[in-house]
């Protein structure tokens, strides 16, 4: 296959063009730098505006993986966030599956995030393709509104979709919120987060990639929303010790009443991110084991 990736030179888009590769398709990359690497053809995209540049990236493409746009970070939104996850992120990809249907692109993937469900579940509960979407914050908003811009493009022009939606993705070189754990745990400061007993579900970047992959050439991926994990869950206190081990350290961990741990979070305010590390967010991805046959594989946790 020829595939157009967006995002490609990006923690996942790495991973998955590499792979990719090695399966033998022809990649493609749209990106906002210039990439150098042979046997990948690169169209520059300096303005995601600049509708000419990705118009003619299209041409002659089977599918297109959706990677690129504007990623959530543990904390408290700022004030343009909202602008911005608009403009980028919902936006540019109605009018780039647009663009993609237009030129002929018989389906495109969008990676859109759990986020766009929620931003915690009950413990024991997962979150199914089926669970009622209720996004906790500007970043899983506007990637829900990314999904239903996708779905409207695919149906007006008779294009395949399949959307993905990750958890937090780990491995080696991870950016955003495990590398800053990783810099807290750098500190070696004593953390009091030992005595938490919560279930948080994420994915390796190559279980991802290899998600990915099922999702632009299974027949029976067309039309499809996909939950997608690793083997197991981990604790918060399974995810420290797991950044702690890759950056050969010690993760310093105490218990301490949960209790008051939120109570100091919310005096600070910083319990929107305290929730964020501490609450349960588990997924089920029994759709997309069941009709892809897709197995992740059990892979270490790493940053």
């Amino acid at each position: 296959m020829k595939i157009l990736v967006t995002g490609g030179t990006g923690f996942v888009g790495r991973q998955l063009v590499q792979d990719l590769l090695v399966q033998g398709h022809e990649v493609r990359l749209l990106a906002r730098q210039v990439v150098l690497h042979e046997g990948i053809e690169t169209y520059y995209l300096p303005d995601i505006e600049d509708e000419g540049s990705q118009r003619q990236a299209m041409q002659g493409v089977d599918a297109v993986c959706h990677l690129a746009g504007r990623a959530h970070v543990m904390g408290p939104a700022s004030e343009n966030d909202e602008a911005l996850f608009e403009k980028v992120n919902v936006a540019w990809t109605r009018r780039l599956a647009g663009l993609a249907f237009e030129s002929g692109v018989r389906r495109f993937v969008f990676v859109s995030s759990i986020g766009a469900v929620g931003s915690s579940s009950e413990a024991g509960r997962p979150l199914t393709e089926q669970t009622r979407c209720q996004p906790a914050t500007p970043y899983g908003l506007s990637k829900l509104k990314a999904e239903e811009a996708l779905r409207e493009m695919a149906s007006q022009q008779g294009g395949e979709w399949v959307i993905v939606r990750p958890p937090l993705v780990h491995g080696k070189g991870a950016p955003g919120n495990l590398a800053r754990l990783g810099k807290l745990i750098g500190t070696g400061l004593p953390l009091p987060l030992g005595g938490l007993r919560n279930a948080r579900s994420l994915i390796h970047v190559a279980n991802l990639s290899e998600a990915l992959q099922a999702c632009l050439q299974h027949p029976q991926a067309a039309g499809q929303v996909f939950h997608v994990r690793d083997n197991c869950d981990y604790s918060t206190p399974d995810i420290l010790r797991g950044v702690a081990r890759s950056l050969g350290r010690s993760a310093r961990l105490f218990t301490f009443p949960t209790s008051l741990l939120r109570m100091g979070a919310r005096m600070v305010g910083q319990e929107s991110a305290f929730e964020q590390l501490s609450g349960w967010l588990q997924v089920d991805d029994t759709a997309i084991r069941q009709q892809l046959g897709f197995q992740p594989k059990t892979r270490s946790f790493e940053i």
